[in-house]
């Protein structure tokens, strides 16, 4: 395994196109008319405007209730935002999560970002019609910002799942309070009313207890184990990778199983998947090691060694918060796929690609191989798999495009792409931002600037449905980043 190389990259801008026109709306409701141009047309925290786009290929950004005309072929709506007044860096939402279940899809996301680390509260947008319309709200008592308050001041981490045997929505979150730390899930029948939260573990001591939970269920009628959802995490109390399960639909949790100890604590990004024959694999990052990935084909009872998925180079920003933590997800044919944002395909790592590696059982993987595309360099990734289509699999990303900028000029685009061969080919990727975000437009960290250390994506109504942070220019020292999503073909 090739060393992790924690390095500057170069920073880069983001270049316009000539034949593009970029319209701006203003504070109030207007109609925004394009030109037969490819324009780039932002009418997000405008009032209710309407759009019309004319001719080119125009990217579209707007609000929940904005009129968008059918001649509009890229269009990004704003799902939810930051509506909390807390100690927190108010309307900043990052890091969301996506699951989806037949037409409905639900996101959970962290709402008011805290510089030092987790959120004021944590988020959810549901979707009953595959992603063209939404509802939002704040998963309740969760944190001590809420009525009713939660037991911890902090949260971060979201991940869902669904579990069809219970027809049951799980968001799982890490809490964080003075002394305390814990795993807790919070249920909901229909994705709109949210229990408060389960606790699935926790602990009592001074500094964090855990890090980077995920969740997934087994939903196959195929599997013994079918109805089991299986949270894997970082457990610096115990120094392993830990699972936990639960049988009820997230009612009561299981005490916590070692996946691995041959990294310790050193552990962080597990993603639990599961096949149609309820073998579970959690893929994780092992520090400067790699990526590695272990198995289990008794319910989480007893897993595999670990196996080496791919060695691991990232030349990480400065001034930008980017880990290479990897997304994951099976297809309906029940292979894995795991993307992560990789140097080493470049001489001298200078610039970042988005690696591919897939494996039919979880321990034996294909070499792998870059996904190359928009922008000089490309991170955050969020993998889906098309629930009846085998190889049909979607990706968001994150882009900088270019080489010469400075943190002040640097900007941030987003992206997706879809490959129907099982990741062997990708179409030409497509923006899905209209206005590239400024550094300074983002969450501040002691990271770096800010829109999360994941995004997500699925597929729902044979349309991709990402979910995604964007950020607007602050008014008034007052961010604007918030969740948005698209319906894909």
């Amino acid at each position: 395994m090739r060393r992790l190389v924690l390095g500057l990259a170069l920073l880069l801008a983001l270049p316009g196109s000539a034949s593009a026109k970029t319209i701006i709306g203003t504070a109030k409701p207007e109609r925004l008319v394009g030109t037969s141009a490819a324009d780039q047309i932002d009418a997000v925290a405008g009032g209710r405007d309407s759009v019309v786009c004319k001719g080119g290929r125009d990217i579209v950004t707007v609000d929940a209730a904005d009129r968008v005309a059918a001649d509009c072929e890229v269009v990004s709506r704003r799902v939810s935002f930051d509506t909390l007044t807390t100690p927190g860096q108010h309307q900043t939402e990052v890091e969301p999560h996506i699951a989806a279940s037949g037409s409905t899809v639900v996101a959970a996301f962290q709402v008011g970002r805290f510089l030092d680390g987790a959120a004021a509260g944590i988020g959810w947008a549901t979707s009953q019609n595959g992603g063209r319309t939404w509802r939002s709200g704040l998963l309740p008592a969760v944190t001590g910002f809420q009525q009713p308050p939660g037991t911890v001041q902090r949260a971060s981490d979201p991940a869902v799942a669904y579990d069809a045997q219970h027809r049951t929505w799980l968001v799982v979150t890490l809490g964080v309070g003075i002394g305390l730390s814990n795993l807790a899930v919070s249920r909901s029948q229909d994705g709109l009313t949210w229990t408060p939260p389960v606790i699935v573990t926790q602990a009592v001591r001074g500094s964090l207890a855990y890090d980077k939970e995920w969740i997934a269920c087994d939903n196959s009628t195929l599997s013994a184990f079918y109805g089991s959802c299986y949270v894997a995490y970082s457990d610096f109390v115990g120094n392993r990778l830990a699972v936990q399960v639960s049988r009820d639909g997230g009612a009561t949790w299981g005490a916590p199983i070692t996946a691995s100890r041959d990294t310790g604590g050193n552990v962080s990004g597990a993603i639990p998947v599961v096949q149609q024959n309820g073998a579970v694999t959690v893929i994780f990052l092992a520090a400067d090691a790699g990526i590695y990935a272990v198995r289990s084909t008794d319910g989480g009872a007893t897993w595999s060694a670990r196996a080496g998925v791919a060695p691991l180079e990232a030349d990480l920003p400065s001034e930008l918060r980017v880990p290479p933590l990897p997304a994951a997800t099976v297809d309906a044919s029940g292979r894995i796929s795991v993307v992560w944002a990789d140097c080493g395909f470049r001489a001298d790592c200078n610039g970042t690609d988005l690696a591919l590696a897939t494996s039919g059982d979880g321990l034996t993987w294909t070499a792998p191989r870059p996904i190359r595309g928009i922008g000089f360099d490309r991170f955050i990734p969020g993998l889906g798999a098309h629930p009846t289509a085998p190889g049909r699999l979607g990706l968001l990303f994150f882009f900088r495009p270019t080489v010469s900028c400075s943190p002040a000029t640097c900007r941030i685009g987003v992206a997706y792409t879809r490959s129907d061969d099982g990741g062997a080919t990708w179409r030409a990727p497509q923006r899905l931002d209209s206005r590239p975000m400024a550094y300074a437009w983002l969450a501040d960290t002691t990271g770096g600037a800010f829109f999360g250390d994941y995004a997500g994506g699925v597929f729902s109504e044979d349309a991709f449905v990402p979910i995604f942070a964007l950020a607007q220019p602050p008014t008034r020292g007052v961010k604007h980043e918030a969740m948005f999503s698209a319906r894909l073909p």
